[in-house]
């Protein structure tokens, strides 16, 4: 790498995403009704699209490929998709015949459970409700920039420990190392290294040699290289052949000494495995886990790594992971301690586990956990839940809202005049709530303030001092810590369809055909209706905010894609019917409120989390730099490897000092045109010298 990344101040963007505050606690109570608060009708609405939306049709993820795609190996291996827009179509047995892609549907709509997804999302947000999509057991992890150290783990008369030892590293042939041969010590051929197993055996030497690595402040130590090696056939960690004693007598006669093959996963440019050697089995040395947690997590750990969705560069043919298991004989492990935990990894900057869940902190920090009992928050009284408490009981509530299906205003108009060209979106990762400094706000007091940089922490502990080369300052925080910063929530921005115009297909990029913005000045392009039923009056009044905000100045966000831009839309309420009866007769008819304006007169409740609602949903205050945090390369011409420009690597780069240089704004502070350089998030870019 040619020179080291540095923010650059010219080159400030907005995170695509914030979060609503949450406020004190949770307000809940048993719902209640009165025959006189009693208020049941429906709204009538449109959508005026601002921003290119997109919503697949799934009954075909193969509709927007062309013949010569389906026909590819490509495609086929990779799985690629091209979806067109939501209709009634049900096209799961079409067989396109003609050249290119088919005409978009002729009766395009927007589903009702896409807007009332909305509608929930912003009154949870405004009213104090619940957090009644968020999965509460979803596990927290998150990769770690600082080494473990190696270590068998093994169950020793019934109880879980570690056998501390040391690493060192075993040269494997690869035609992609850029390093000189000299420098690596002896190396094994690939195909016979493919052919060992993990924890395999190995009697190794070291020479003078040692690996290492140049840094800013000068040449580390990374671990010895081995020189020499001999192979204990059909022997491992796990399958110990006591039939070659005499073997490795001879060996440890020789200066041998006795290790286990740990294999990773395989990366270009990657050219050493590591063996653990010198393995402390004495009483004083050994480490106790006292959680099974920590053992559930390793794993856990284990489970993400052989994923192919998440680990998308194992390919096909990577195996490395498959024969790796938690044996009670012994398991070659990375570890680290914090206080009485264990964080185990198969690799040494591998993932931690942790222990904490975002249920657990939602509970602890005010009980926005889901609504599970008769006890319901303001947005379950009036959107229903469906949940289970603490006991097992199951408790389910009807919902008092029905959102239609949107449909065309004028279905008579040219349908192709309505969309635009099919596109290939780029990768969207899903959300990585593992990056606390954007998810959580941080752990410290004003009298723990760093020096410089932001501190250091996860869901389970934080460095206390700037020092956190020493184990010894960090500290297990408690159940309420990090406090999550609130409600994810998107910021509008423009959509540059160009950027998309000659992306290539792939497993993680498909094709789709997005609905075209309308103009300023033009007509809302879909109507729907919102049916309420026995809502009180103030629970109608949150309800007409959560459709159009008080301000005709915000806008929703719905369907896919919302981070690049799409989906931003407006909606309006044209008409309120409201159900009344005569006491006499008991007949009903549904009459139109003539003054709407009139009769929602009196305000909602006034709140910050309400009031961060409405900046972030203000389409006409947008920010104008939305984007993902993203690094950049240099100057033209700079030479840089595949991945390196990437958005994880502006969060790599963010941390790389053991500290997180920077945290996510807040919404009110990210919005501000002129917030202070020490604040704002900047593109890195790698400095030329």
């Amino acid at each position: 790498m040619a020179g080291k990344f540095v923010e650059n101040y010219k080159k400030r963007f907005v995170n695509p995403y914030n979060f609503i505050p949450l406020m004190e606690s949770c307000s809940r109570s048993v719902p209640t009704a009165e025959f006189e608060d009693c208020y049941t009708g429906y709204f009538d609405c449109r959508i005026k699209l601002l921003t290119p939306l997109f919503i697949p049709n799934t009954s075909s993820s193969s509709r927007l490929l062309s013949e010569e795609e389906k026909r590819n190996e490509k495609c086929k291996d990779e799985k690629w998709k091209g979806y067109d827009f939501y209709s009634y179509d049900d096209w799961s047995s079409e067989e396109w015949e003609g050249k290119g892609l088919p005409l978009p549907p002729q009766n395009p709509a927007i589903p009702g459970s896409e807007i009332r997804g909305a509608l929930r999302s912003v009154f949870e947000a405004a009213f104090n409700g619940c957090m009644s999509s968020v999965s509460v057991d979803r596990v927290l992890s998150r990769r770690t920039n600082k080494p473990k150290k190696p270590g068998i783990l093994k169950k020793i008369n019934n109880e879980w420990v570690i056998i501390p030892c040391k690493r060192a590293m075993l040269f494997i042939g690869n035609k992609e190392s850029t390093i000189p041969d000299e420098k690596m010590g002896i190396a094994v051929g690939r195909y016979r290294y493919n052919h060992w197993k993990e924890g395999q055996e190995i009697w190794v030497k070291f020479g003078n040699d040692q690996f290492t690595k140049e840094t800013r402040k000068g040449s580390i130590k990374i671990a010895e290289v081995v020189n020499q090696y001999e192979v204990i056939e059909n022997s491992s960690l796990t399958h110990y052949n006591r039939t070659k004693e005499e073997r490795r007598r001879e060996l440890r006669k020789k200066g041998y000494v006795q290790s286990w093959l740990h294999k990773g996963e395989r990366f270009a440019h990657k050219h050493h495995e590591s063996v653990f050697y010198d393995c402390n089995e004495s009483e004083e040395a050994l480490i106790r886990v006292n959680h099974s947690l920590d053992i559930d997590s390793l794993k856990i750990i284990l489970e993400q790594y052989r994923d192919l969705g998440k680990n998308r560069n194992i390919g096909r043919d990577g195996k490395w992971y498959d024969g790796y298991e938690v044996f009670e004989r012994g398991t070659l492990v990375y570890y680290s301690e914090v206080e009485d935990h264990v964080y185990l990894s198969p690799a040494c900057l591998g993932r931690e586990v942790f222990t904490k869940t975002v249920g657990a902190l939602l509970k602890e920090n005010g009980g926005y956990d889901p609504c599970a009992d008769e006890k319901l928050c303001p947005a379950c009284q009036v959107f229903g839940m469906v949940g289970k408490s603490g006991n097992g009981k199951a408790y389910a509530r009807a919902s008092k809202v029905r959102v239609t299906d949107a449909v065309l205003v004028d279905p008579a108009r040219d349908i192709g005049e309505l969309f635009e060209e099919p596109v290939v979106l780029p990768e969207l990762g899903e959300p990585k709530p593992g990056t606390v400094e954007f998810y959580t706000e941080p752990p410290y007091e004003p009298s723990e303030k760093w020096k410089k940089g932001q501190g250091f922490w996860t869901y389970d502990y934080k460095y206390k001092v700037q020092n956190n080369k020493n184990p010894s300052n960090m500290r297990i925080l408690s159940v309420r810590e990090p406090k999550l910063r609130g409600r994810k929530y998107y910021w509008h921005s423009q959509v540059d369809l160009e950027r998309y115009r000659g992306n290539q297909l792939s497993a993680m990029k498909q094709r789709i055909r997005p609905m075209k913005a309308v103009g300023r000045d033009e007509e809302p392009l879909f109507r729907f209706r919102v049916y309420f039923e026995r809502l009180n009056r103030t629970q109608l009044n949150q309800l007409k905010w959560a459709i159009d905000f008080g301000n005709p100045a915000c806008a929703h966000k719905i369907g896919r894609a919302k981070p690049l831009g799409f989906g931003s839309v407006r909606l309006s309420i044209d008409n309120l019917y409201l159900r009344e009866i005569d006491k006499g007769t008991g007949i009903w008819e549904m009459k139109r409120e003539t003054n709407i304006d009139n009769f929602f007169s009196h305000p909602v409740e006034a709140s910050e989390a309400l009031r961060i609602v409405q900046k972030m949903a203000n389409w006409e205050e947008r920010p104008r730099n939305v984007q993902y945090p993203s690094v950049d390369p240099g100057s033209h011409g700079t030479p840089y490897k595949k991945n390196e420009t990437a958005s994880h690597q502006w969060f790599k780069e963010n941390k790389k000092d053991g500290y997180f240089m920077k945290v996510l704004p807040k919404a009110d502070e990210d919005a501000r045109k002129n917030l202070e350089s020490e604040k704002a998030l900047y593109t890195y870019t790698r400095n030329k010298n």
